[in-house]
């Protein structure tokens, strides 16, 4: 049986972009990482209300990233958390 392993990084919003339908986001953690997840139809996103640029954000993925500058992942869970 194999075990998918989940990661989570917390930061916030810095930047949404939406481009040919695709959403995705710029996330800065408290160390001042930048990294890019995807959201795509299978994403949930935990929020009270529309995510919005400055927001805190839990993002929990499948602990796969991209080599590149910055790291981009998919997001399997974005929580948005309450400002």
């Amino acid at each position: 049986m194999m075990h998918d392993k989940y990661d989570m990084i917390s930061g916030k919003i810095k930047r949404i972009n939406v481009n040919d339908g695709k959403t995705s986001l710029l996330i800065v953690d408290e160390k001042g990482m930048e990294y890019i997840f995807h959201i795509n139809e299978y994403t949930i996103i935990m929020a009270f209300e529309n995510l919005k640029v400055g927001q805190k954000v839990d993002i929990i993925f499948n602990g796969i990233l991209t080599r590149s500058i910055p790291p981009q992942g998919n997001a399997i869970i974005v929580n948005g958390l309450k400002i």
